[in-house]
């Protein structure tokens, strides 16, 4: 007996299926990159910063952020102190100040009447009577999550008194451009951190400067920028001005930058000036590019730990045309007593390949 029963019709079903879902795809809401304005001179409220940093986060895509030329913004007023930083960024975003500026404050009086002593941390100076602190500035990512997609520019601005500049987690990046930092002082934990730590992320930093700030730790520990299991850092054309010399008092020396990288990273240091800011120390598996720097440790004294270059890491550092200047070819006692002596020395089993560069010694002792 023949079966009559009418079989369905898979194309069509397919056809149909694969239509509704087209459909679907073309009909659903696309991430729309926005524009907020910063019009106000106050932290938060109406046409603030954080009011245009909370917008851009729950905006899903990149977005801009625009200061009103030459804008100040009051940051020491309306700031939750108990938070680590000013803001938090959970979504692409660029910053662009348009020559303004974030002015903190942090003002705290020793027992000796004296206002901001840079010595001593006020955190652990007893006796120092802390009116204001500040907290760092922005925190780039989540800690402990994948933020790949998070990438953030902040350009044409300038921050003064807060505590930190930022914090960079897994897998994002921060970019600084004509970028300015002074009196960054880290108060709310003295002894802790750096300016700029980066934790499995990346940092790109020009045309910037930073200049006079300290995170009052020991020369064995204390740093401007920190990279740990990092990606790529790169410095091009920027200045780094008296870095964890409490304003020029030779005090608390730190490294400009100890960056330990993952495999197939790059420092890329180009173009740059540090003065009285530290050395370098590079671990992991980076390679080290120094171009056309200039490195100048404190006018007086001998070298300290932190004024060395240490390549610790399984890549090279390589130094192209650029100049170096201590007051002495040695280190100072305690460097010596911990058994460092050189002001190159190579610890890992990546090389130093040095390439028509000069170094100086100005000899302060004779």
């Amino acid at each position: 007996m023949q079966n009559t029963e009418k079989r369905p019709k898979m194309k069509s079903m397919n056809l149909s299926v694969m239509l509704i879902m087209l459909v679907t795809v073309l009909t659903a809401p696309l991430a729309v990159a926005e524009t907020y304005n910063v019009t106000s001179t106050s932290i938060s409220g109406q046409g603030s910063f954080l009011e245009a940093i909370d917008m851009a986060n729950n905006n899903p895509g990149p977005d801009i952020i625009e200061f009103t030329d030459g804008l100040q913004v009051d940051a020491s007023t309306g700031v939750d102190n108990k938070s680590p930083f000013l803001a938090s960024i959970t979504d692409p975003v660029v910053i662009d100040g348009k020559g303004g500026a974030l002015l903190g404050i942090q003002q705290w009086v020793s027992v000796g009447g004296i206002l901001n002593p840079l010595t001593d941390c006020p955190s652990t100076s007893k006796g120092d009577v802390i009116i204001a602190l500040m907290p760092g500035f922005i925190e780039v990512g989540n800690f402990n999550q994948d933020n790949s997609d998070i990438q953030v520019t902040v350009k044409n601005l300038k921050i003064e008194q807060f505590d930190r500049v930022a914090e960079v987690w897994k897998n994002a990046s921060l970019t600084l451009e004509n970028f300015t930092a002074v009196d960054i002082w880290k108060t709310r934990r003295c002894g802790g951190d750096s300016v700029i730590g980066v934790t499995e992320g990346s940092l790109t930093i020009k045309q910037s400067f930073f200049g006079a700030s300290t995170t009052w730790r020991t020369s064995l520990l204390g740093t401007s920028i920190v990279g740990s299991r990092a990606g790529d850092l790169t410095i091009e054309g920027s200045i780094f001005q008296e870095m964890g010399q409490a304003s020029g008092l030779g005090i608390n020396d730190q490294w400009a930058i100890a960056w330990n990288g993952e495999a197939g990273s790059v420092v890329n240091i180009v173009g740059s000036r540090f003065q009285k800011s530290g050395a370098l120390a590079v671990a992991g598996d980076s390679v080290t590019n120094i171009v056309n720097t200039l490195w100048v440790n404190d006018a007086l004294g001998e070298p300290s730990v932190t004024d060395r270059f240490l390549n610790q890491s399984s890549g090279d550092m390589n130094v192209v045309a650029s100049t170096f200047v201590w007051n002495s070819p040695e280190c100072d006692r305690l460097c010596e007593e911990d058994g460092y002596f050189g002001l190159f020395e190579r610890l890992g089993v990546g090389k130093i390949n040095i390439k028509e560069s000069a170094f100086g010694f100005n000899f302060d002792d004779i």
